[in-house]
């Protein structure tokens, strides 16, 4: 997910990425603490330009953003998701699916 960056700065994405997979939402000051990540919404950036569909929700009056990797079949969120080898992820029940040749 990018070139010409420190080993440091790949591990953080890395990691964002395979949080964000296990279904778990992740909000700004959640990356930085957990991760030390101060630009989450460049991670995200990057994830969608891979294929992965992540939805953004608004938080009430303290108008932050909270990010959630979605499956890209079923659209459906807060679940484990198995990272596709062209770009995405899908749920463990559509990766079934697929592997029998249909997609919905």
């Amino acid at each position: 997910m990018g070139g010409g960056e420190d080993m440091e700065e790949q591990t953080k994405r890395q990691r964002v990425r395979e949080y964000l997979l296990e279904g778990r939402p992740l909000s700004g000051l959640e990356a930085l603490r957990m991760f030390g990540v101060y630009r989450l919404s460049h991670i995200i950036h990057l994830l969608r330009n891979n294929g992965f569909i992540v939805h953004t929700t608004r938080k009430g009056h303290e108008n932050y953003a909270v990010y959630t990797v979605v499956c890209n079949d079923c659209k459906i969120g807060g679940q484990p998701l198995i990272e596709l080898r062209d770009g995405g992820a899908v749920c463990e029940e559509c990766e079934k699916r697929r592997t029998k040749g249909y997609v919905h």
